[in-house]
């Protein structure tokens, strides 16, 4: 049963600006990325195991399986960057591109995966408006940026398997976006501020997004 209460573990990350986690049960791991990109021990916490080389500071996180293994995806300042979880080390591969028509080059705000081997595919959002679709295998972007906001992209869901995602933005709205097929984004609207956090549930007709912005009512935020 959930509990709540005081923390199960502290860990001394620094300043953090994201997280995430994989594995089980003993085997699993904490990811933190802020101006240092750190590997923990979820169970029993203490020390960094690993602190990886040439991360950057880091504004988004997410991890995918590697064959027996996994590998950490980092989103910074306009570049992606693929970590070994295991070895450490510097990156894999840097996937670098995020800045619009000007020059303008943007922070990475949210990053998700899709698909398998050959085929996998990062999804990546940033504050230059734009959505882009990466291959991974390639080490370069699959198609075009994706236009349809009208300012910072904030943040990123994965939509079931991935084939679709949800974007929020500064813009007051959200964005619905098939990752596989491309084309233009649906658009959803009711939001009267900026638009900062988006998270999906459920499945079929029954699938939802659940968004929370800067919206003001009665001196209180509300999603």
């Amino acid at each position: 049963a959930v509990k709540g209460g005081e923390p199960l573990l502290k860990l001394d990350a620094g300043d953090v600006s994201a997280v995430t986690w994989y594995g089980e049960g003993d085997a699993r791991r904490i990811v933190s990325g802020g101006k240092k990109l750190l590997l923990w021990d979820a169970v029993k916490g203490g020390e960094p195991l690993l602190e990886f080389e040439g991360a950057g500071v880091v504004r988004s996180l997410t991890c995918h399986r590697a064959g027996d293994g996994w590998h950490i995806v980092s989103g910074g300042y306009d570049t992606l960057r693929v970590f070994d979880a295991v070895k450490g080390g510097a990156p894999l591969r840097k996937l670098e591109g995020h800045s619009d028509v000007f020059g303008f080059k943007g922070w990475v705000r949210a990053i998700t995966c899709h698909g398998e081997g050959d085929k996998r595919r990062y999804v990546s959002a940033s504050d230059d408006k734009t959505v882009r679709v990466w291959d991974v295998a390639a080490g370069a972007a699959a198609r075009p940026a994706v236009d349809g906001h009208e300012d910072d992209v904030t943040a990123l869901a994965r939509v079931g398997d991935g084939r679709r995602v949800v974007t929020a933005s500064r813009d007051k709205t959200l964005r619905v976006w098939d990752v596989v097929e491309g084309g233009a984004p649906l658009k959803l609207v009711g939001h009267e501020d900026e638009v900062n956090a988006v998270e999906c549930y459920g499945e079929g007709d029954a699938r939802r997004a659940v968004s929370g912005g800067g919206d003001w009512e009665g001196g209180q935020d509300y999603a």
